[in-house]
């Protein structure tokens, strides 16, 4: 479901933070992207208490300097996985590995491209209550997309369709979704067990599907971009439509 924004209020957020991974972070580093990866890795360091996070890296035909930077960075703190592909194994089986390898120990589960980077410790502070206050099952920066030429029918192919129509535009009265960039999201741990994402024949362009998949459950997902930064990288092309802060639909 789509929902509005929500400000936290601040002195609320101390009381969700106890020392205890909340989340896991999964990580996707890919090509020669070296100073994207540092800029990524070292915000997650910066602002999330390490008490209150595990992390997984995937390496998709990484580069030297960035191999060498990951390595240094798994003798400075334990990962809880690792994986290396010298070729590009795409994101969606990449992210696949990620979650599927190991059985996760945390309740939710944060994803990051390498162009994601927060720039702010208000975005884990205030990231717990707001879920809690909206009883989201997950957050991001959402953005809307009309369904492309055979989208919709590999919606209703999937296992976890259920028959809920697809959304309209307000506005343009066009068939889409109302979607987290998937450059970053937090969803909960038990939402992506259930769906078994990601689905195994996807390759790219998964971030559509999966909050279909959510809003074919009656899953909620709302937005939360406060102090987190996507897509601002120059080597990279952002091929999506203008995002909105907040979509009315019906």
């Amino acid at each position: 479901m789509l929902n509005d924004d929500l400000e936290c209020v601040d002195e609320t957020c101390l009381a969700f933070h106890t020392g205890v991974p909340k989340a896991t972070f999964c990580v996707l580093l890919y090509g020669d992207y070296a100073d994207l990866a540092r800029r990524c890795l070292e915000s997650v360091r910066e602002f999330v208490p390490r008490d209150e996070y595990r992390l997984r890296i995937g390496m998709n035909a990484c580069a030297e300097e960035t191999v060498v930077y990951v390595d240094r960075l798994s003798r400075e703190m334990p990962l809880d996985l690792l994986i290396r592909s010298d070729e590009n194994l795409h994101k969606y089986p990449m992210m696949r590995k990620l979650f599927w390898d190991k059985e996760f120990a945390t309740d939710w589960v944060v994803w990051l491209d390498d162009d994601a980077h927060s720039v702010s410790h208000d975005w884990w502070r205030c990231l717990w209550p707001t879920l809690a206050a909206r009883s989201a099952d997950a957050a991001g920066q959402l953005w809307w997309k009309t369904w492309e030429p055979g989208q919709w029918d590999y919606v209703t192919g999937r296992k976890w369709f259920r028959g809920v129509p697809p959304m309209q535009h307000c506005r343009y009265k066009q068939a889409g979704v109302s979607f987290m960039t998937g450059s970053y999201w937090v969803v909960r741990t038990d939402c992506l067990r259930l769906l078994d994402w990601p689905d195994r024949d996807l390759l790219t362009r998964g971030d559509k599907i999966l909050c279909e998949a959510m809003r074919q459950q009656g899953w909620r997902y709302v937005k939360y971009d406060r102090g987190m930064k996507v897509n601002d990288a120059p080597t990279r092309t952002v091929w999506m439509a203008e995002p909105g802060s907040t979509i009315t639909m019906k």
